[in-house]
């Protein structure tokens, strides 16, 4: 048979009750930040806003050099973006292919020759920043 509940202690009484206070005051500390965080973004998004009313933003800056953009430009811009995307994803690419080999190759060289010594040079075979020119 199972046995009737019993009454909590004075003491475990006056402990549950120490614990709720301090439940109460963070969640009440926890929500001051949450609102108070949040409507100073909106304070400031609001003084921003203030503070551009009725002078050139970016948006305008941009549209008016769209809008003065000729045809021989744009295809400069373009082609130079082009080409510096183009050398980041090589860039990406070699560093790659030189992480997947390297392993081998240590490993290979070290069969050849036990006492070989390691250049430091990193895992995707860039100059290790203590190394370079200032």
């Amino acid at each position: 048979m199972a046995s009737p509940p019993q009454q909590p202690t004075p003491a475990q009484l006056e402990f549950m009750l120490k614990f709720r206070r301090l439940d109460v005051v963070s969640t009440v500390f926890q929500q001051t930040i949450k609102w108070g965080v949040l409507l100073g973004i909106v304070r400031y998004g609001y003084l921003t806003i203030v503070s551009l009313a009725g002078k050139q933003t970016i948006a305008h800056i941009v549209v008016e050099f769209l809008a003065t953009l000729t045809v021989s430009k744009a295809v400069a811009y373009l082609f130079g973006a082009g080409g510096i995307i183009y050398g980041y994803g090589e860039r990406r690419l070699r560093q790659r292919n030189i992480k997947r080999l390297a392993e081998s190759k240590n490993d290979l060289e070290r069969i050849i020759d036990p006492k070989r010594t390691s250049s430091k040079i990193s895992r995707t075979g860039t100059t290790r920043p203590g190394d370079r020119k200032r």
